[in-house]
């Protein structure tokens, strides 16, 4: 059930035909969040109010800032709830103090790469993933099924994106909603963070295209398979062949479209078809 914070209720007018009705709708509440890290503003991002700890740890980890759970002390939010404190070991800030030094990076809503200031930054180093197993392809379909299923903010707004991580079997071991569809990947990825279970992600499935930072943040969370209700973007299926990501789009049921990756999913080809010379973007070996 949506919080009275995470949507508002409104009067529009709705024009149906040669019709005009004046009706109360629901639009997606939007509100900034500022993350700070030991008590220094680095983020700034537009968001859906909920999950403000888990979004806060999914963006330290995708952006590089941290590498796991033990990187980080304590992670604490405002009375308000628009600021978030997380607090790093000393050793793992020291690491990153420099990047922190830039200032305040903003993220829009729109897209997680809007505010980065140096191109070093948006090909943050990525993990060459190795994680090992194979499903049927029917298992992205299930996934997309039970993520729509939870979905709360969706069917009132139709305004929200969604992410959701899954084991190797299919079963959901969380999802997220947001205005952002990289919020909705940050927070589902950051509430597994902080419990310690990130490692038992197998399956990512986003309710938006595929695109570079999408396919970036997955490589981060060492995820074996990402896949996507809509389509990738040239650089996103360039990423994910290099750092050995097993990327899917156009999830339906009993059909899809595989980009990279294929030694995860149990496949049956009829007839022989060619397949992409490799990519050469590199990536790091270990990370």
């Amino acid at each position: 059930m949506a919080s009275k914070t995470q949507t508002d209720l409104i009067m529009i007018e709705r024009v149906v035909k040669d019709d005009t009705q004046q009706i109360e709708d629901h639009v997606a509440f939007e509100e900034p969040l500022q993350i700070y890290i030991q008590d220094r503003p680095a983020f700034t991002t537009l968001r859906t109010p909920g999950n403000e700890q888990a979004l806060a740890a999914g963006i330290c980890h995708t952006e590089n800032y941290i590498d796991n759970f033990h990187d980080i002390v304590s992670v604490t939010t405002c009375k308000t709830g628009n600021r978030v404190f997380v607090e790093l070991t000393p050793e793992r800030y020291k690491k990153v103090e420099h990047i922190i030094d830039r200032g305040n990076v903003i993220a829009k809503t729109s897209c997680s790469q809007c505010g980065k200031q140096l191109l070093e930054d948006v090909i943050l180093t990525c993990p060459n993933i190795t994680k090992v197993g194979c499903i049927e392809p029917e298992i992205m379909h299930i996934c997309r099924r039970e993520l729509e299923s939870k979905q709360v903010l969706f069917p009132l707004t139709g305004a929200t994106h969604a992410a959701g991580l899954f084991d190797i079997e299919g079963k959901m071991l969380c999802m997220a909603e947001d205005v952002g569809r990289h919020n909705a990947f940050d927070k589902a990825i950051g509430m597994l963070l902080l419990e310690n279970r990130l490692d038992k992600a197998f399956i990512a499935f986003i309710s938006s295209r595929a695109s570079f930072e999408m396919v970036q943040k997955a490589a981060r969370a060492r995820l074996g398979i990402l896949a996507a209700t809509s389509g990738p973007t040239s650089m996103a299926v360039e990423l994910a062949r290099a750092s050995g990501i097993s990327l899917a789009a156009f999830v339906r049921k009993g059909r899809c479209n595989i980009y990279s990756g294929t030694d995860r999913f149990m496949l049956r080809r009829k007839q022989q078809s060619l397949w992409p010379v490799k990519s050469e973007l590199k990536v790091a070996e270990n990370n």
